[in-house]
């Protein structure tokens, strides 16, 4: 699909960060993704391991740009040239591309998120035979748009600021600072609030009582799985989540995909996200344990929609027993 960043620039003229992030989108300079990445239907480790390749490639040699993955989402899922929701998608993708120079939280990390979600949604309809649980083409622009933003001008500290747990601090600027854009450029109230959802269920840091947004998402999506969604004692936000299937399965597919670089690709590309983070946080240690007791409490030992499972879910317990292991040794990552 040729798109018309054109149109964007005279939307956006006053903004100057903005417009160069738009100028990166219309350049016509642009790094190969090899077809068939992440639409691989033999769903086993070396498809993890095929990706950590290109992303690793990709981390010296410059990433793709982000347009290209939005252009393989329209190619893939047939979404038309006049489909509602591309402008916005447009817009999303030149946030994704407004230079971010935090140690893991930059535009790579914007990136491989954003190719993950490709990756998983593509597979999650291969996967479903009924037409009710398939992705449709809002679904997964909203998906596309929402990993986009997820992170968006993240300044590389956590959710915690001065000893003192804020919750969604990250997320909920992430989504202050981008809907004035998604909003301006036709982007309904209702699908921002789904989108807002999606972004929201990717904060995984917990409050006094052991809970995250991750964490309440994974307990309402697998109620759902059970035809069970009276769960008690969880925040109004999240009742959408209760009521709406699909877009449940959708939080749960960015949360996977955004931590995927960590927990499901290949234990050196693990690794390296594990020194990244630990770096940034000033907090972490670049350390064996650290991946380990990311994949056992943050990652639930698991993935949990089938599409994460079936592409990544080998890479995951191979990852996790190299990790055990090196634990044990006490192994920093240097």
């Amino acid at each position: 699909m040729i798109f018309d960043w054109d149109q964007l620039k005279a939307l956006y003229s006053n903004d100057d960060v903005f417009l160069d992030a738009l100028n990166i989108c219309a350049s016509g300079d642009v790094i190969e993704i090899p077809t068939d990445l992440f639409f691989n239907r033999q769903y086993d480790q070396n498809l993890g391991k095929n990706i950590s390749t290109n992303f690793t490639l990709w981390r010296v040699c410059g990433q793709p740009h982000v347009k290209q993955i939005l252009s393989l989402f329209c190619d893939h899922f047939l979404i038309p040239d006049d489909h509602k929701l591309i402008v916005p998608a447009m817009v999303a993708c030149a946030l994704a591309e407004i230079p971010n120079k935090n140690i893991y939280h930059n535009n790579d990390h914007f990136f491989e998120v954003i190719a993950m979600c490709l990756c998983l949604s593509s597979a999650h309809n291969d996967l479903t035979r009924s037409s009710k649980e398939r992705l449709s083409v809002d679904d997964v622009l909203l998906l596309f748009i929402a990993a986009c933003i997820h992170d968006f001008a993240h300044d590389g500290q956590g959710n915690i600021m001065d000893g003192i747990h804020i919750p969604s601090r990250l997320e909920k600027k992430s989504l202050l600072k981008s809907k004035p854009y998604l909003i301006g450029s036709g982007l309904s109230d209702d699908d921002f609030s789904k989108i807002e959802t999606m972004v929201i269920c990717t904060d995984v840091s917990r409050n006094a009582q052991g809970r995250s947004p991750a964490g309440i998402a994974r307990d309402i999506y697998l109620a759902h799985q059970h035809d069970n969604v009276s769960i008690v004692n969880i925040d109004n936000f999240f009742t959408s989540l209760m009521v709406d299937k699909k877009l449940s399965l959708m939080s749960i597919l960015l949360g996977e995909a955004d931590i995927a670089m960590s927990s499901g690709l290949d234990y050196p590309f693990s690794k390296e996200m594990t020194k990244l983070v630990a770096q940034e946080s000033s907090v972490l240690q670049p350390s064996a344990n650290t991946l380990k007791g990311f994949m056992e409490v943050i990652c639930h030992g698991g993935y949990l929609s089938r599409a994460a499972q079936l592409t990544l879910g080998q890479n995951f317990q191979a990852i996790l027993l190299d990790a055990e292991s090196d634990s044990e040794k006490g192994v920093l990552y240097t």
